[in-house]
C-alpha cells in the first residue's frame, strides 16, 4: 500500500508540475488537468483503483478469516465465506475492463 501511495503521490506531482510549467494561461492549466485523453490521467486512476482493490482485498481478506472460523466451527454454508473474495474478483475483473474500454490507447 506505502509502494502505491507513493506512487500516486509522484503521478499527482507530475501531472501538476506539468500543467504549471507546461502552459502560462490558467485556462490553459484547467484545461490540460481536465483532458481525460492524456496516458497520465489513465497511470492516476489506475493507481487508485489498485489501491482501492488491495484495500479491499485486506478487508476482504481479514473478515474472511473470521467467516471461515463462523463456516468450521456452526457448520454454516461455504458461500458465505466465499462470496465476498469472489465480488473483490469481480470488482476487479471488471474495472479492468473499464479501464481498457474507456482509455483504448493503454493497451499498448
Amino acid at each position: 500500500m506505502a509502494a502505491l501511495a507513493t506512487s500516486q503521490y509522484v503521478v499527482d506531482t507530475v501531472n501538476i508540475f506539468w500543467a504549471f510549467f507546461g502552459t502560462n494561461d490558467r485556462q490553459a492549466r484547467i484545461l490540460f488537468l481536465h483532458d481525460v485523453t492524456r496516458p497520465i490521467f489513465a497511470a492516476k486512476h489506475s493507481i487508485f483503483f489498485t489501491m482501492m482493490v488491495v484495500g479491499d482485498g485486506i478487508v476482504v481478506c481479514l473478515g474472511n478469516i473470521f467467516a471461515w472460523y463462523r463456516v468450521v466451527e456452526y457448520g454454516i454454508n461455504n458461500i458465505i465465506a466465499d462470496l465476498p473474495c469472489l465480488c473483490c474478483m469481480g470488482t476487479q475483473v471488471v474495472g479492468c475492463g473499464i479501464t481498457l474500454a474507456l482509455f483504448p490507447w493503454f493497451r499498448r
